[in-house]
């Protein structure tokens, strides 16, 4: 039997108010740059979702404090600068790619940290060494719990140092606005502090997704 949906024409101008939903994307990208900051951020019309709460409980393991409202829609930060409060940890990021990339990221600016990250069995399946093989030439260390270039594996940081680095972000544009987020972080080999270059090693995909990054770091006061 087949159903029958009747389309009643508008005979007037449509009125009314439609409130968006927050952005996952936008988000977990606020929630990073948060916690890079000085001081307490306060987060307003922020996404609650299985990505964005896998990033909060990530930060809340690492030490920060987080303080959210699903209500209201904020979340407030306790942002270190660019310090990760506790030095090991578990970190599970299940099937969120932005939790995925962005967390390695973060993590390696500890001065003397030892962290394993694991993903749902999907995200095992996603790739992460274009990221990783950046972050170990910017000093980093990373030792593969299954298969290399994928999850799980096991990141010995000693912060980050360089001027410059090649970065594969081919497989994900979120590799890439992994490190363009802690790039302000990473110590400079040359005294006189020369701004910090990314040279892709062929294209990226999902160039808007780069160009939103680069848009929030610029809110949080990262000229670009």
């Amino acid at each position: 039997m087949k159903k029958v949906l009747p389309i009643k024409p508008f005979t007037r101008p449509v009125q009314g108010t439609v409130q968006l939903p927050g952005s996952k994307s936008l988000t977990n990208r606020a929630l990073i740059l948060a916690a890079l900051s000085e001081g307490t951020v306060r987060l307003e019309h922020t996404l609650f979702s299985e990505d964005t709460r896998i990033m909060i409980t990530a930060l809340r393991r690492l030490g920060f404090v987080v303080k959210d409202n699903e209500t209201a829609g904020t979340v407030e930060i306790v942002g270190r600068g660019g310090i990760i409060p506790i030095a090991k940890a578990d970190i599970e990021v299940g099937n969120a790619g932005t939790a995925a990339r962005f967390l390695p990221a973060l993590l390696s600016l500890s001065e003397r940290g030892t962290y394993t990250v694991d993903g749902s069995k999907a995200m095992r399946r996603r790739p992460i060494k274009g990221l990783l093989d950046a972050l170990t030439a910017l000093g980093a260390r990373v030792v593969y719990n299954g298969e290399p270039g994928y999850f799980p594996f096991t990141l010995h940081t000693q912060g980050l140092q360089g001027d410059s680095v090649e970065l594969d972000a081919s497989a994900s544009s979120q590799i890439l606005s992994a490190l363009c987020m802690v790039a302000p972080h990473i110590r400079p080999e040359r005294s006189e502090n020369p701004p910090f270059t990314i040279t892709l090693q062929g294209e990226t995909v999902s160039k808007p997704f780069v160009r939103m990054t680069l848009e929030v770091l610029r809110q949080f006061g990262r000229e670009n």
